[in-house]
């Protein structure tokens, strides 16, 4: 009743998420697509420079954690 999705993880490729997902029963596989995820370069020394020049940093970080560094003026 539903179509799964099957992403790459950093680091992986998709011609071998492909592959491993022929072993899936029949029924399974046809209904799973693959899908290749871009890995994201989220470095700490960034997040911390964005903060100091007032850029954003909406996206790279869970938004409470944001949040948190907003209130407690984390980085200033």
């Amino acid at each position: 009743m539903c179509t799964f999705i099957a992403a790459t993880r950093p680091g992986y490729n998709l011609n071998n998420l492909k592959e491993t997902l022929k072993s899936l029963p029949g029924e399974i596989f046809k209904k799973t697509l693959p899908l290749e995820v871009p890995a994201l370069s989220i470095s700490s020394s960034d997040i911390r420079q964005r903060v100091r020049e007032g850029r954003s940093i909406k996206y790279l970080l869970p938004e409470p954690v944001e949040q948190y560094i907003k209130e407690n003026k984390i980085y200033l």
